[in-house]
Protein backbone atom coordinates (compact mmCIF):
# COMPACT_ATOMS: atom_id res chain seq x y z
CA UNK A 1 0.00 0.00 0.00
CA UNK A 2 2.47 2.21 0.63
CA UNK A 3 4.79 1.52 -2.10
CA UNK A 4 1.79 2.04 -4.33
CA UNK A 5 1.18 5.67 -2.96
CA UNK A 6 4.82 6.53 -3.16
CA UNK A 7 4.71 5.40 -7.05
CA UNK A 8 1.52 7.53 -7.58
CA UNK A 9 3.34 10.71 -5.72
CA UNK A 10 6.78 10.28 -8.03
CA UNK A 11 4.30 9.83 -11.28
CA UNK A 12 2.41 13.56 -9.93
CA UNK A 13 5.64 15.18 -9.32
CA UNK A 14 6.96 13.78 -12.89
CA UNK A 15 4.78 15.26 -14.64
CA UNK A 16 4.20 18.78 -13.18
CA UNK A 17 8.21 18.89 -14.12
CA UNK A 18 7.29 18.02 -17.98
CA UNK A 19 4.63 20.53 -17.77
CA UNK A 20 7.05 23.55 -16.40
CA UNK A 21 10.10 22.54 -18.44
CA UNK A 22 7.02 23.09 -21.69
CA UNK A 23 5.78 26.13 -20.31
CA UNK A 24 9.11 27.86 -19.60
CA UNK A 25 10.52 29.24 -22.64
CA UNK A 26 7.28 31.37 -23.20
CA UNK A 27 7.68 32.70 -19.96
CA UNK A 28 11.23 34.39 -20.76
CA UNK A 29 10.21 35.37 -24.08
CA UNK A 30 11.01 38.98 -25.19
CA UNK A 31 7.65 40.50 -26.34
CA UNK A 32 8.07 43.42 -28.49
CA UNK A 33 6.08 45.37 -31.18
CA UNK A 34 6.17 44.51 -34.40
CA UNK A 35 8.78 45.50 -37.11
CA UNK A 36 8.46 46.46 -40.44
CA UNK A 37 9.88 45.19 -43.24
CA UNK A 38 13.37 46.41 -43.87
CA UNK A 39 13.70 48.77 -46.33
CA UNK A 40 10.59 50.66 -45.84
CA UNK A 41 10.93 54.26 -46.04
CA UNK A 42 10.13 56.30 -42.68
CA UNK A 43 9.84 59.72 -41.78
CA UNK A 44 9.59 61.90 -39.00
CA UNK A 45 5.62 62.43 -39.03
CA UNK A 46 5.09 58.98 -38.50
CA UNK A 47 1.76 58.72 -36.25
CA UNK A 48 2.82 58.77 -32.40
CA UNK A 49 3.79 55.38 -31.00
CA UNK A 50 2.25 53.25 -28.57
CA UNK A 51 3.28 52.60 -25.46
CA UNK A 52 5.80 49.72 -25.24
CA UNK A 53 4.94 46.11 -23.38
CA UNK A 54 6.99 44.85 -20.59
CA UNK A 55 10.45 43.17 -22.21
CA UNK A 56 11.09 40.23 -20.99
CA UNK A 57 14.71 38.31 -21.13
CA UNK A 58 14.47 34.83 -22.05
CA UNK A 59 16.11 32.28 -19.19
CA UNK A 60 18.61 33.29 -17.15
CA UNK A 61 18.30 37.46 -16.92
CA UNK A 62 21.68 38.63 -18.78
CA UNK A 63 22.90 42.39 -19.18
CA UNK A 64 24.29 41.79 -23.02
CA UNK A 65 21.04 39.76 -23.90
CA UNK A 66 18.80 43.20 -22.49
CA UNK A 67 20.93 45.50 -24.33
CA UNK A 68 21.10 43.28 -27.88
CA UNK A 69 17.58 43.03 -27.32
CA UNK A 70 16.71 46.51 -26.50
CA UNK A 71 19.12 47.88 -29.48
CA UNK A 72 17.54 45.43 -31.71
CA UNK A 73 14.03 47.03 -31.09
CA UNK A 74 14.93 50.79 -30.74
CA UNK A 75 16.63 49.92 -34.47
CA UNK A 76 13.68 48.58 -35.70
CA UNK A 77 11.50 51.67 -34.82
CA UNK A 78 10.44 53.43 -38.47
CA UNK A 79 13.44 55.86 -37.97
CA UNK A 80 12.94 57.40 -34.64
CA UNK A 81 16.24 56.56 -32.94
CA UNK A 82 19.19 56.88 -36.24
CA UNK A 83 22.07 56.37 -34.01
CA UNK A 84 20.97 54.39 -30.85
CA UNK A 85 23.28 53.18 -28.09
CA UNK A 86 22.34 50.80 -25.70
CA UNK A 87 24.59 49.55 -22.12
CA UNK A 88 23.79 47.59 -19.62
CA UNK A 89 25.51 46.39 -16.44
CA UNK A 90 24.26 44.93 -13.52
CA UNK A 91 20.51 45.70 -14.43
CA UNK A 92 21.28 49.47 -15.14
CA UNK A 93 20.53 50.58 -18.78
CA UNK A 94 22.24 53.53 -20.37
CA UNK A 95 20.02 54.81 -23.47
CA UNK A 96 22.18 57.02 -25.28
CA UNK A 97 22.37 58.28 -29.24
CA UNK A 98 19.36 60.75 -31.01
CA UNK A 99 15.47 60.99 -30.83
CA UNK A 100 13.97 62.56 -33.34
CA UNK A 101 11.28 64.08 -31.17
CA UNK A 102 10.78 64.48 -27.22
CA UNK A 103 8.34 61.87 -27.56
CA UNK A 104 10.24 59.42 -29.09
CA UNK A 105 12.90 59.72 -26.29
CA UNK A 106 10.01 59.68 -23.47
CA UNK A 107 8.70 56.31 -25.20
CA UNK A 108 12.53 54.47 -24.80
CA UNK A 109 13.22 55.45 -21.59
CA UNK A 110 9.72 53.48 -20.66
CA UNK A 111 10.83 50.69 -22.91
CA UNK A 112 14.08 50.41 -20.72
CA UNK A 113 12.04 50.66 -17.67
CA UNK A 114 9.50 47.91 -18.53
CA UNK A 115 12.13 45.26 -19.80
CA UNK A 116 12.78 42.27 -17.05
CA UNK A 117 15.70 42.50 -15.59
CA UNK A 118 16.42 46.15 -15.90
CA UNK A 119 16.30 47.32 -12.50
CA UNK A 120 17.58 51.57 -13.30
CA UNK A 121 16.93 53.41 -16.64
CA UNK A 122 19.29 55.99 -17.51
CA UNK A 123 17.91 58.14 -20.60
CA UNK A 124 20.89 59.83 -22.35
CA UNK A 125 19.06 60.25 -25.60
CA UNK A 126 19.25 63.78 -27.29
CA UNK A 127 16.51 65.12 -29.16
CA UNK A 128 17.66 66.07 -32.50
CA UNK A 129 17.79 69.90 -33.55
CA UNK A 130 15.49 70.70 -36.57
CA UNK A 131 16.12 72.40 -39.36
CA UNK A 132 14.88 75.77 -39.71
CA UNK A 133 13.59 75.09 -43.13
CA UNK A 134 11.63 71.66 -41.19
CA UNK A 135 8.11 71.69 -42.71
CA UNK A 136 7.18 68.04 -41.60
CA UNK A 137 5.36 69.56 -39.02
CA UNK A 138 3.79 72.39 -41.26
CA UNK A 139 3.02 69.54 -43.60
CA UNK A 140 1.24 67.03 -40.81
CA UNK A 141 -1.16 70.05 -39.82
CA UNK A 142 -1.86 70.68 -43.60
CA UNK A 143 -2.90 66.93 -43.46
CA UNK A 144 -4.34 67.15 -40.26
CA UNK A 145 -6.75 69.97 -41.99
CA UNK A 146 -7.26 68.19 -45.26
CA UNK A 147 -8.37 65.32 -43.58
CA UNK A 148 -10.58 67.82 -41.66
CA UNK A 149 -12.29 69.40 -44.29
CA UNK A 150 -13.06 66.29 -46.23
CA UNK A 151 -15.02 64.66 -43.47
CA UNK A 152 -16.45 68.40 -43.01
CA UNK A 153 -17.60 68.57 -46.94
CA UNK A 154 -21.07 67.07 -46.47
CA UNK A 155 -22.31 69.32 -43.65
CA UNK A 156 -20.72 72.43 -44.85
CA UNK A 157 -22.63 71.72 -48.44
CA UNK A 158 -25.85 71.28 -46.54
CA UNK A 159 -25.49 74.30 -44.04
CA UNK A 160 -24.46 76.21 -47.55
CA UNK A 161 -28.18 75.18 -48.98
CA UNK A 162 -29.70 76.32 -45.39
CA UNK A 163 -28.02 79.43 -46.08
CA UNK A 164 -29.09 80.31 -49.48
CA UNK A 165 -32.97 79.20 -48.49
CA UNK A 166 -32.58 81.04 -45.63
CA UNK A 167 -31.29 84.11 -47.75
CA UNK A 168 -34.04 84.20 -50.05
CA UNK A 169 -37.20 83.48 -47.71
CA UNK A 170 -35.39 86.32 -45.84
CA UNK A 171 -35.52 88.61 -48.85
CA UNK A 172 -39.07 87.01 -50.09
CA UNK A 173 -40.38 87.84 -46.49
CA UNK A 174 -39.40 91.85 -46.78
CA UNK A 175 -40.76 92.19 -49.99
CA UNK A 176 -44.30 90.78 -48.88
CA UNK A 177 -43.66 92.80 -45.80
CA UNK A 178 -42.96 96.13 -48.04
CA UNK A 179 -45.85 95.42 -49.94
CA UNK A 180 -48.14 94.90 -47.16
CA UNK A 181 -47.00 97.97 -44.86
CA UNK A 182 -47.16 100.64 -48.10
CA UNK A 183 -50.53 99.99 -48.34
CA UNK A 184 -51.22 101.14 -44.81
CA UNK A 185 -48.36 103.65 -44.19
CA UNK A 186 -46.95 106.94 -46.45
CA UNK A 187 -43.57 106.39 -44.91
CA UNK A 188 -40.79 105.16 -47.09
CA UNK A 189 -38.63 104.71 -44.09
CA UNK A 190 -41.28 103.19 -41.90
CA UNK A 191 -41.88 100.81 -44.11
CA UNK A 192 -38.00 99.70 -44.78
CA UNK A 193 -38.09 99.96 -41.13
CA UNK A 194 -41.22 97.34 -40.38
CA UNK A 195 -39.89 95.13 -43.37
CA UNK A 196 -36.64 94.49 -41.72
CA UNK A 197 -37.87 94.05 -38.81
CA UNK A 198 -40.34 91.20 -39.86
CA UNK A 199 -37.65 89.53 -41.71
CA UNK A 200 -35.12 89.78 -38.87
CA UNK A 201 -36.31 86.62 -36.84
CA UNK A 202 -36.57 84.56 -40.18
CA UNK A 203 -32.71 85.63 -40.80
CA UNK A 204 -31.71 84.29 -37.29
CA UNK A 205 -33.83 81.63 -37.15
CA UNK A 206 -32.17 80.32 -40.49
CA UNK A 207 -29.08 81.02 -39.05
CA UNK A 208 -29.40 78.84 -35.91
CA UNK A 209 -30.32 75.58 -38.67
CA UNK A 210 -27.28 76.23 -40.51
CA UNK A 211 -24.78 75.70 -37.35
CA UNK A 212 -26.77 73.34 -35.88
CA UNK A 213 -26.28 70.79 -39.22
CA UNK A 214 -22.80 72.29 -39.34
CA UNK A 215 -22.48 70.75 -35.73
CA UNK A 216 -21.79 73.81 -34.02
CA UNK A 217 -24.41 73.47 -32.08
CA UNK A 218 -23.24 75.38 -28.94
CA UNK A 219 -22.16 78.54 -31.10
CA UNK A 220 -25.96 78.21 -32.29
CA UNK A 221 -27.28 78.15 -29.17
CA UNK A 222 -24.70 81.33 -28.42
CA UNK A 223 -25.84 83.10 -31.05
CA UNK A 224 -29.28 82.63 -30.70
CA UNK A 225 -29.32 83.57 -27.03
CA UNK A 226 -26.55 86.52 -27.38
CA UNK A 227 -29.17 88.07 -30.06
CA UNK A 228 -30.75 89.91 -27.15
CA UNK A 229 -28.21 90.85 -25.23
CA UNK A 230 -26.34 92.39 -28.29
CA UNK A 231 -29.02 94.47 -29.34
CA UNK A 232 -29.61 95.53 -25.72
CA UNK A 233 -25.66 96.50 -25.71
CA UNK A 234 -26.12 98.30 -28.66
CA UNK A 235 -28.94 100.38 -28.05
CA UNK A 236 -27.15 101.65 -24.44
CA UNK A 237 -24.21 102.32 -26.06
CA UNK A 238 -25.74 103.81 -29.17
CA UNK A 239 -28.31 105.34 -27.64
CA UNK A 240 -27.74 109.14 -28.77
CA UNK A 241 -27.74 107.39 -32.88
CA UNK A 242 -31.09 104.88 -31.57
CA UNK A 243 -32.81 108.32 -30.16
CA UNK A 244 -32.32 109.80 -33.35
CA UNK A 245 -33.22 107.37 -35.78
CA UNK A 246 -36.26 107.33 -33.90
CA UNK A 247 -37.09 111.01 -34.24
CA UNK A 248 -36.60 110.34 -37.86
CA UNK A 249 -38.81 107.76 -38.14
CA UNK A 250 -41.94 110.02 -36.16
CA UNK A 251 -40.54 112.89 -38.13
CA UNK A 252 -41.03 111.48 -41.64
CA UNK A 253 -44.54 109.41 -39.99
CA UNK A 254 -45.78 112.80 -38.55
CA UNK A 255 -43.97 115.19 -41.22
CA UNK A 256 -44.31 118.74 -39.35
CA UNK A 257 -43.38 120.02 -42.96
CA UNK A 258 -42.29 118.79 -46.34
CA UNK A 259 -38.93 119.59 -48.36
CA UNK A 260 -39.35 123.53 -49.65
CA UNK A 261 -40.90 124.85 -46.21
CA UNK A 262 -39.27 127.46 -44.48
CA UNK A 263 -39.23 126.59 -41.00
CA UNK A 264 -37.46 127.88 -38.01
CA UNK A 265 -36.07 125.76 -35.41
CA UNK A 266 -34.31 127.64 -32.21
CA UNK A 267 -32.54 129.98 -33.47
CA UNK A 268 -32.13 129.03 -37.06
CA UNK A 269 -34.45 129.94 -39.66
CA UNK A 270 -34.90 128.61 -43.18
CA UNK A 271 -35.83 127.00 -46.08
CA UNK A 272 -35.88 122.90 -45.99
CA UNK A 273 -33.45 120.78 -48.53
CA UNK A 274 -34.05 117.48 -47.21
CA UNK A 275 -34.17 115.06 -44.06
CA UNK A 276 -32.28 112.00 -44.02
CA UNK A 277 -31.89 109.27 -41.51
CA UNK A 278 -29.33 111.73 -39.57
CA UNK A 279 -30.99 114.76 -39.66
CA UNK A 280 -32.51 118.21 -41.35
CA UNK A 281 -31.02 120.12 -43.83
CA UNK A 282 -31.73 123.69 -44.21
CA UNK A 283 -30.16 126.46 -46.14
CA UNK A 284 -30.46 129.76 -44.01
CA UNK A 285 -31.44 133.01 -45.70
CA UNK A 286 -27.67 133.44 -45.75
CA UNK A 287 -26.77 130.90 -48.11
CA UNK A 288 -25.33 128.34 -45.62
CA UNK A 289 -26.07 124.87 -45.01
CA UNK A 290 -27.11 123.99 -41.73
CA UNK A 291 -27.35 120.40 -40.52
CA UNK A 292 -30.18 119.90 -37.14
CA UNK A 293 -30.12 116.48 -35.92
CA UNK A 294 -34.03 114.71 -35.75
CA UNK A 295 -33.64 113.96 -32.33
CA UNK A 296 -33.65 118.17 -31.50
CA UNK A 297 -35.97 118.81 -34.55
CA UNK A 298 -38.37 116.62 -32.94
CA UNK A 299 -38.02 117.78 -29.06
CA UNK A 300 -37.84 121.51 -30.36
CA UNK A 301 -40.60 123.91 -31.06
CA UNK A 302 -40.85 123.99 -35.10
CA UNK A 303 -42.41 127.23 -36.75
CA UNK A 304 -43.68 126.45 -40.17
CA UNK A 305 -44.05 129.77 -42.05
CA UNK A 306 -45.34 127.62 -45.04
CA UNK A 307 -47.97 125.75 -43.79
CA UNK A 308 -50.17 128.98 -43.74
CA UNK A 309 -48.95 131.23 -46.90
CA UNK A 310 -50.37 134.55 -44.99
CA UNK A 311 -47.91 135.99 -42.92
CA UNK A 312 -48.92 138.97 -40.48
CA UNK A 313 -46.32 142.01 -40.37
CA UNK A 314 -46.32 144.49 -37.67
CA UNK A 315 -44.00 147.52 -36.33
CA UNK A 316 -44.07 150.43 -33.96
CA UNK A 317 -44.54 153.65 -34.91
CA UNK A 318 -44.77 157.25 -32.64
CA UNK A 319 -46.60 160.27 -33.44
CA UNK A 320 -46.40 163.92 -31.41
CA UNK A 321 -48.95 164.18 -28.60
CA UNK A 322 -50.16 167.30 -30.33
CA UNK A 323 -51.56 165.58 -33.50
CA UNK A 324 -54.81 163.67 -34.04
CA UNK A 325 -54.66 160.25 -33.39
CA UNK A 326 -57.91 159.30 -35.56
CA UNK A 327 -56.24 161.68 -38.61
CA UNK A 328 -53.05 159.46 -38.44
CA UNK A 329 -54.93 156.26 -38.78
CA UNK A 330 -56.71 157.15 -41.43
CA UNK A 331 -53.79 158.16 -43.57
CA UNK A 332 -51.84 155.12 -42.78
CA UNK A 333 -54.73 152.73 -43.58
CA UNK A 334 -55.38 154.68 -46.89
CA UNK A 335 -51.92 153.79 -47.43
CA UNK A 336 -52.19 150.17 -46.55
CA UNK A 337 -55.09 149.47 -48.97
CA UNK A 338 -53.07 150.99 -51.54
CA UNK A 339 -49.94 148.95 -51.27
CA UNK A 340 -49.93 146.30 -54.06
CA UNK A 341 -48.31 143.78 -51.27
CA UNK A 342 -50.73 144.33 -48.22
CA UNK A 343 -53.79 141.80 -48.50
CA UNK A 344 -56.88 143.49 -48.36
CA UNK A 345 -58.33 139.95 -46.43
CA UNK A 346 -57.25 139.97 -43.57
CA UNK A 347 -58.00 143.14 -43.31
CA UNK A 348 -54.72 146.26 -41.90
CA UNK A 349 -54.95 147.41 -38.32
CA UNK A 350 -53.41 150.20 -36.92
CA UNK A 351 -53.95 150.31 -33.26
CA UNK A 352 -52.79 152.34 -30.19
CA UNK A 353 -49.98 150.81 -28.05
CA UNK A 354 -48.82 153.17 -25.37
CA UNK A 355 -48.68 156.18 -24.59
CA UNK A 356 -45.07 157.31 -24.40
CA UNK A 357 -43.01 159.72 -22.57
CA UNK A 358 -42.96 161.84 -25.98
CA UNK A 359 -45.22 160.21 -28.31
CA UNK A 360 -48.25 158.68 -28.97
CA UNK A 361 -46.93 155.11 -30.52
CA UNK A 362 -49.32 153.51 -32.81
CA UNK A 363 -48.87 149.73 -34.14
CA UNK A 364 -49.63 148.89 -37.74
CA UNK A 365 -50.77 145.37 -38.48
CA UNK A 366 -50.73 144.05 -42.18
CA UNK A 367 -51.02 140.33 -43.68
CA UNK A 368 -49.22 139.81 -46.75
CA UNK A 369 -48.45 136.48 -48.86
CA UNK A 370 -45.21 135.03 -48.05
CA UNK A 371 -45.14 132.95 -51.17
CA UNK A 372 -45.47 135.60 -53.27
CA UNK A 373 -43.49 138.84 -51.55
CA UNK A 374 -40.86 139.20 -48.89
CA UNK A 375 -41.31 139.98 -45.63
CA UNK A 376 -38.24 141.83 -45.06
CA UNK A 377 -38.72 143.89 -48.26
CA UNK A 378 -42.40 144.14 -47.74
CA UNK A 379 -41.72 145.42 -44.18
CA UNK A 380 -39.27 148.21 -45.83
CA UNK A 381 -41.43 149.67 -48.21
CA UNK A 382 -44.58 149.66 -46.05
CA UNK A 383 -42.23 151.86 -43.43
CA UNK A 384 -40.82 153.68 -46.18
CA UNK A 385 -44.09 154.80 -47.52
CA UNK A 386 -45.48 155.42 -43.83
CA UNK A 387 -42.81 157.70 -42.97
CA UNK A 388 -43.47 159.86 -46.55
CA UNK A 389 -47.59 160.20 -45.78
CA UNK A 390 -47.51 161.24 -42.32
CA UNK A 391 -44.58 163.86 -42.77
CA UNK A 392 -46.60 164.83 -46.16
CA UNK A 393 -49.93 164.90 -43.99
CA UNK A 394 -48.32 167.04 -41.21
CA UNK A 395 -47.89 164.31 -38.55
CA UNK A 396 -44.87 164.98 -36.58
CA UNK A 397 -42.57 161.61 -35.67
CA UNK A 398 -40.96 162.87 -32.68
CA UNK A 399 -37.92 161.53 -31.79
CA UNK A 400 -37.51 159.96 -27.87
CA UNK A 401 -38.03 161.65 -25.17
CA UNK A 402 -34.71 163.67 -23.58
CA UNK A 403 -33.60 166.34 -21.01
CA UNK A 404 -32.83 169.34 -22.59
CA UNK A 405 -31.52 172.65 -20.09
CA UNK A 406 -32.14 176.13 -20.74
CA UNK A 407 -29.28 177.95 -18.84
CA UNK A 408 -30.80 181.46 -19.52
CA UNK A 409 -34.34 180.53 -18.90
CA UNK A 410 -37.32 179.80 -20.86
CA UNK A 411 -39.86 182.82 -21.84
CA UNK A 412 -43.58 182.61 -21.12
CA UNK A 413 -46.22 184.43 -22.79
CA UNK A 414 -49.66 183.71 -21.90
CA UNK A 415 -52.52 183.20 -23.80
CA UNK A 416 -56.19 184.18 -23.75
CA UNK A 417 -58.61 182.13 -22.79
CA UNK A 418 -60.26 182.18 -25.95
CA UNK A 419 -56.73 180.02 -27.49
CA UNK A 420 -56.62 177.65 -24.35
CA UNK A 421 -58.52 174.85 -26.19
CA UNK A 422 -55.91 174.84 -28.82
CA UNK A 423 -53.61 171.78 -28.89
CA UNK A 424 -56.68 169.22 -28.29
CA UNK A 425 -58.01 166.92 -31.36
CA UNK A 426 -61.08 168.53 -31.28
CA UNK A 427 -59.46 171.94 -32.23
CA UNK A 428 -57.68 170.59 -34.81
CA UNK A 429 -58.73 171.14 -38.28
CA UNK A 430 -59.01 168.01 -40.64
CA UNK A 431 -56.16 167.98 -42.80
CA UNK A 432 -56.38 166.90 -46.67
CA UNK A 433 -55.59 162.88 -47.26
CA UNK A 434 -52.57 162.31 -48.63
CA UNK A 435 -52.29 161.79 -52.46
CA UNK A 436 -52.45 157.65 -53.18
CA UNK A 437 -48.81 156.48 -53.30
CA UNK A 438 -47.82 155.21 -56.89
CA UNK A 439 -45.86 152.33 -57.79
CA UNK A 440 -42.50 154.06 -57.86
CA UNK A 441 -43.17 155.37 -54.01
CA UNK A 442 -43.70 151.61 -53.44
CA UNK A 443 -40.88 150.01 -54.10
CA UNK A 444 -37.46 151.58 -54.13
CA UNK A 445 -34.35 150.71 -55.96
CA UNK A 446 -32.46 149.75 -52.71
CA UNK A 447 -35.51 147.15 -52.00
CA UNK A 448 -35.50 145.59 -55.44
CA UNK A 449 -38.54 144.52 -55.36
CA UNK A 450 -41.08 142.98 -53.29
CA UNK A 451 -41.42 138.93 -54.41
CA UNK A 452 -39.88 136.23 -52.45
CA UNK A 453 -36.51 135.64 -51.92
CA UNK A 454 -36.96 131.98 -51.63
CA UNK A 455 -36.33 131.41 -55.50
CA UNK A 456 -33.04 133.25 -55.07
CA UNK A 457 -31.70 131.19 -51.94
CA UNK A 458 -32.91 127.90 -54.16
CA UNK A 459 -31.03 128.24 -56.69
CA UNK A 460 -27.63 128.86 -54.36
CA UNK A 461 -29.02 125.62 -52.52
CA UNK A 462 -28.79 124.02 -56.13
CA UNK A 463 -25.61 125.12 -56.62
CA UNK A 464 -23.96 124.04 -53.31
CA UNK A 465 -22.54 121.21 -52.74
CA UNK A 466 -24.67 118.08 -51.16
CA UNK A 467 -24.30 118.26 -47.16
CA UNK A 468 -25.40 114.64 -46.84
CA UNK A 469 -26.08 112.16 -49.45
CA UNK A 470 -28.81 109.62 -49.19
CA UNK A 471 -32.38 109.65 -49.82
CA UNK A 472 -35.20 112.41 -48.22
CA UNK A 473 -37.54 110.56 -46.37
CA UNK A 474 -40.69 113.07 -46.24
CA UNK A 475 -42.05 114.32 -49.93
CA UNK A 476 -41.64 117.19 -51.54
CA UNK A 477 -39.18 119.45 -53.33
CA UNK A 478 -37.79 122.99 -52.25
CA UNK A 479 -38.47 124.52 -55.68
CA UNK A 480 -42.23 123.85 -55.23
CA UNK A 481 -42.62 125.03 -52.03
CA UNK A 482 -40.99 128.17 -52.23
Amino acid sequence: MICSSKRHVLHAVLIAEVISATALPARFAIAAPPVEAVGTVHTADTPAPTEPKSVDVRGVVDDRAIARRLKAILDATPGWFPDATVEVKDGVAVLGGTALTEEHKAWAGRLARETQGVVAAINQIQVADSSLWDLSESRKELRGMWRELIRLTPRIVASLIVLAVTIALTLLGARIARALLRRRFDSELLVRVGARALAAPLFIFGLYVMLRVTGLTRLALTVLGGTGVFGLILGIGFRDIAENFLASILISTRRPFRAGDTIQVDTVTGIVQKVTTRGTIVMTFSGNHVLIPNAIIYKSIIHNFTTNPNVRIDFLIGIGYDDSIVHAQEVGMELLRAHEAVLADPPPMILVETLGPATVDLRVYYWIDATKHSFLRVQSSVMRAMKRAYQTAGISLPDAAREVLFPQGVPIRMLDREGAGAGTDAAVKPREPSAPIDSAEVVSMAEGGLESEAEAIQQQADQAQDLESGESIIPGEPKART
